[in-house]
């Protein structure tokens, strides 16, 4: 049962993650995973470090 849970929470956040780079990718017309990836690396660090 504990698997199943598990595999609910990454579909879940799977379809987070796509549509938060979805609406990007629509007006610039491409997809890069690697930039996609580093950019938002980039905004999760810095929260962070504001954070404390």
């Amino acid at each position: 049962m504990t698997v199943l849970e598990g595999e609910r929470l990454e579909n879940a956040a799977t379809g987070l993650v796509l549509l938060r780079f979805a609406p990007t990718a629509l007006a610039a017309g491409s997809f890069s995973l690697p930039e996609a990836a580093a950019a938002e690396r980039v905004k999760v660090v810095a929260v962070g470090l504001a954070a404390g």
